[in-house]
C-alpha cells in the first residue's frame, strides 16, 4: 500500500466512523457500513492497526460534538473490540489511549477490560488530574487500593486522596458520572438551551448574565475541564460550548461581550449560526482565527475547518 492508498484509508475510517455518530435517527445502516470498514481492513487482526483506531475514538470523544447518544454508540464499538483490547495491551497502555476520556475510562473499568493498578493511581493522582477530579470520579474503583497503599501515610495529600476514596457517595453519584456533564442546574438549562426557565432561574437567584459556573467533578468535556481549573467558564461560554442559540442571544442583550475567545467554545457545539454570530461581533479581530482552526481539526469538525481556511487563512497560506 503506497502513502495515497493509506491516507485515503484513514479518511474512509474516519468519515464511516463520524457518520455513525452524527446519525440522530438510529439507522443501524451507518452502524453496518462501519463494521464493514473494520472488517474490510481486518482491524481485529493487528494490534498496530487497532491502537491508531482507538487513538482516533479518543481523540473524537475528547473533544467532538456529543449528541445525546453519542456514548452510547461509542461503547457499541468498543464493546467490539472488547477481548482484543485486553490480549493486545496492558491496563497501562489502554489507560495512556483514554487518559483524556473519564468516560471511556469508566466503562472499560465497568466492562474489565482493564483495571486501576499502581501506575495509573500514581497518574490520576498526579496534580493535573487531580485538578480535573479524577479521584473523585473513580472514588469507588481507587477505594480499595488508596486504603491499602495509604492506610498508615501521614502525608497531607495521601490522607486528603484516602478522604476522597471513602466519602459517602451522594445517591445519584453513578448517574450522574455517567452522564458526565456538569451537574449544576444552571448548566442543565443552558445545555437545553431552557431560555424561558433560564431567565426565570436568573431573576429568581438573582445571577448576573456575566456569571461563572460552577466546578463540577462529573464533567467529563476535556476543553471544559480544562478551561474550568485554568480560568473557570462564563455562562455565555457554557451556553456557546453547547450551541444554546437562545440562552447566548439573550446573554448577548443583557449586554455580555462577545470575546473572540468564544469562537473556541463555540467551535465545539457545530453551531453556524453562532460562530456567525460571533464572528459579526469581531469583524475586525482574526487574533483567534488561527487557534479556532486548529481546535476545529481537535476536534474532528471537518467542515468548520473548510470554512475558517477558505475564509481567513487561504490568503495568508498563498
Amino acid at each position: 500500500m503506497n502513502i495515497e492508498e493509506y491516507f485515503a484509508q484513514r479518511t474512509i475510517i474516519q468519515e464511516n466512523l463520524l457518520n455513525f455518530l452524527d446519525d440522530e435517527s438510529n439507522d443501524e445502516e451507518k452502524y453496518y457500513d462501519l463494521c464493514k470498514i473494520i472488517e474490510d481492513i481486518k482491524i481485529r487482526d493487528n494490534c498496530h492497526e487497532l491502537r491508531l483506531f482507538l487513538r482516533l475514538i479518543s481523540k473524537i470523544s475528547a473533544n467532538y460534538h456529543r449528541n445525546p447518544n453519542f456514548f452510547l454508540k461509542i461503547d457499541r464499538i468498543l464493546g467490539l473490540f472488547k477481548d482484543e483490547i485486553k490480549r493486545y495491551y496492558s491496563s497501562a497502555e489502554i489507560f495512556n489511549i483514554f487518559k483524556k476520556n473519564k468516560r471511556i475510562l469508566l466503562f472499560l473499568l465497568e466492562e474489565k477490560i482493564m483495571i486501576i493498578d499502581e501506575y495509573i493511581l500514581q497518574i490520576m493522582t498526579s496534580m493535573k488530574y487531580k485538578n480535573m477530579e479524577y479521584p473523585q470520579y473513580f472514588a469507588p474503583e481507587i477505594k480499595s487500593i488508596v486504603n491499602e497503599k495509604f492506610k498508615n501515610n501521614n502525608d497531607f495529600d495521601k490522607k486528603l486522596l484516602i478522604e476522597w476514596a471513602n466519602k459517602e457517595l451522594p445517591e445519584n453519584f453513578y448517574e450522574l458520572r455517567k452522564e458526565g456533564e456538569n451537574k449544576h442546574f444552571i448548566c442543565k438549562l443552558i445545555r437545553n438551551d431552557s431560555v424561558v426557565d433560564f431567565i426565570a432561574y436568573l431573576n429568581k437567584n438573582n445571577i448576573s448574565p456575566n456569571s461563572k459556573i460552577s466546578e463540577s467533578k462529573y464533567e467529563t468535556n476535556y476543553f471544559l475541564m480544562k478551561k474550568q481549573k485554568d480560568l473557570s467558564i462564563k455562562l455565555i461560554e457554557y451556553a456557546a460550548f453547547f450551541g444554546s442559540i437562545q440562552i447566548f442571544n439573550y446573554l448577548k442583550f443583557q449586554g455580555v461581550q462577545l470575546n473572540p475567545s468564544l469562537l473556541l467554545f463555540a467551535i465545539h457545539s457545530k453551531n453556524s449560526e453562532l460562530i456567525h454570530i460571533i464572528e459579526e461581533n469581531n469583524a475586525n479581530s482574526n487574533s483567534f482565527c488561527l487557534q479556532s482552526c486548529i481546535e476545529s481539526i481537535k476536534c474532528h469538525h471537518n467542515e468548520i475547518v473548510n470554512y475558517l481556511y477558505d475564509n481567513y487563512l487561504q490568503n495568508e497560506a498563498d
